[in-house]
């Protein structure tokens, strides 16, 4: 793990608006459960311990930064402004570097609307990440297409669960302050939406999803498209093309 600079965050209750998805989750409802590694069932190989036993703060991002998801759709480019919103840059930052969104799954695609992901593929993880609540920054950009922020829930908190901005705005509030910007949507656009109407997934549960991981997506929703490996690619203090525009040219 690189050396870094920790960074404070306010824990609180996370009540979840998202629409048409299963908030009971997100909300963090039974948030009073332990943080630790409970006695676990799941059929996921084991995650790695900084991720069953998160760090109490997270670590500080630097000013601005780059991150790369991998995904079947291709290589999804972030440049992370930290200034934008640095509560849910560092955030971000803290759960690429451990590793944490390697195998999440896109379980939430609207075409040319968002697309969301978040929640882990081990039980385990997601019952340690569930109370790690931070306070949701003040917006400074957007709405534009190709902007990432976290999930936002009704008092503002906001954990793990990230939305691309793949439209000209977010339904009903979904996304906090943006602290990022994609520069090629093309991955995004490609993303598998298979099911439910619109390509949303209607019948597909966080709650289920939450509690048994993978597993369940294996199971019921093998279409879906997950990030195959996520990482810091590169690290810049200075630079001001945070008015580039998005890479929409065709293949």
């Amino acid at each position: 793990m690189r050396d870094a600079t920790l960074a404070g965050a306010a824990v609180c209750v996370c009540v979840c608006v998202v629409p048409a998805c299963d908030s009971s989750f997100a909300c963090g409802s039974g948030a009073t459960e332990g943080t630790g590694a409970p006695a676990d069932d799941s059929t996921e190989p084991r995650p790695p311990e900084a991720l069953v036993h998160p760090p109490d703060r997270d670590y500080r991002a630097p000013e601005e930064f780059f991150v790369e998801l991998d995904t079947r759709a291709g290589p999804v480019p972030i440049k992370v402004f930290r200034e934008w919103a640095p509560n849910a840059a560092d955030r971000f930052y803290t759960l690429v570097e451990l590793g944490y969104y390697d195998g999440v799954v896109f379980h939430r695609v609207v075409p040319y609307v968002l697309a969301q992901a978040g929640l882990h593929g081990h039980p385990a993880v997601n019952r340690a990440w569930r109370g790690r609540s931070i306070q949701e920054d003040p917006a400074r950009e957007g709405p534009t297409r190709g902007l990432i922020s976290l999930v936002a829930s009704q008092d503002g908190s906001l954990t793990t669960q990230f939305v691309i901005q793949s439209g000209d705005e977010l339904p009903g509030g979904i996304g906090g302050a943006p602290f990022g910007r994609i520069y090629d949507m093309r991955p995004v656009d490609r993303l598998s939406s298979d099911y439910g109407d619109d390509g949303e997934p209607s019948d597909l549960s966080e709650r289920r999803l939450a509690a048994e991981g993978n597993a369940y997506i294996r199971e019921s929703f093998p279409a879906l498209d997950s990030v195959l490996a996520s990482r810091v690619v590169g690290r810049d203090r200075g630079g001001d093309d945070a008015d580039d525009e998005v890479d929409e040219s065709e293949d």
